[in-house]
């Protein structure tokens, strides 16, 4: 375990990273919520009877006319940020999870093709993580993973 092997270990599990499907989707999503954010800092001018409205609704109070859309158009923003770091960070899970040989690199694309398919698949994904984060066993939630792609891979379309 010298300094140069932890490199070449460190520098190996990057470049698996790089070329990861689930990766490149995380990159692709990253970039859009970037532009969002952007787009929302440059109509960041409100006209001053606007004002008004977008500070009561900062503390909690009714917003009304435009400073109302700018509040929906936020949390909008705040909910897709959310989405993308959960994804993220789930993909990031199964990515040390598949360096570390507790998953195989299909089972590994396949869950993180799974993460994509929407709310319920996250909610399911997110019970087993969940488990695994409050006992730290990790043979047993590789097990549980293995269970939900063989579950998975018997669908249409896998």
């Amino acid at each position: 375990n010298t300094p140069a092997a932890r490199q070449d270990l460190g520098a190996s599990a990057q470049s698996g990273l790089r070329g990861s499907p689930g990766l490149q989707q995380v990159k692709r999503e990253l970039a859009q919520v970037a532009s969002q954010s952007r787009d929302a800092q440059s109509s960041a001018t409100v006209p001053a009877t606007d004002i008004v409205s977008l500070s009561s609704a900062t503390k909690g109070e009714p917003a009304s006319g435009a400073g109302e859309n700018r509040e929906v158009d936020r949390g909008q923003i705040v909910v897709k940020l959310n989405q993308f770091l959960l994804r993220s960070h789930c993909c990031s899970v199964l990515a040390a999870l598949q360096q570390e040989c507790f998953i195989s690199q299909t089972q590994q694309e396949h869950l993180s093709r799974y993460l994509q398919q929407g709310p319920d698949c996250m909610a399911v994904f997110l019970r087993l993580y969940t488990e695994f984060v409050e006992s730290s066993d990790v043979a047993s939630f590789s097990k549980s993973l293995s269970i939900l792609v063989g579950t998975i891979a018997n669908r249409p379309g896998w």
